[in-house]
């Protein structure tokens, strides 16, 4: 009867182990993908969630911590609390790299 506890445990011990495993590679291949490399200095770059409580820059409204509308520029990562706001910024940033 022990043993068959034991082989028992065992295989549920070896499973969440494999399992865990298989999820961190899932996670680090995802994280991988959604990387997107920053060519040059100053360019925009678009990134997956918020890391900190912000304000958007265009109508000044709160944007919380794991938003998924952001937009990295010049080094800073910026939240948006629409689309309309990130397309706004987004325009006019290429106005102004223009001039």
């Amino acid at each position: 009867m022990k043993k068959f506890i034991l082989s028992g445990l065992f295989i549920l011990a070896f499973s969440t182990f494999v399992s865990a495993q298989e999820e961190k590679s899932k996670t680090q291949k995802a994280h991988h993908h959604s990387e997107k490399k920053e060519g040059e200095k100053g360019k925009k770059q678009e990134s997956q969630v918020l890391l900190a409580d912000s304000i958007d820059p265009m109508c000044k409204m709160s944007v919380a911590k794991g938003s998924k509308i952001t937009v990295n520029h010049k080094g800073k990562q910026y939240g948006f609390c629409s689309e309309t706001c990130k397309e706004r910024f987004l325009k006019g940033t290429k106005e102004t790299s223009r001039h």
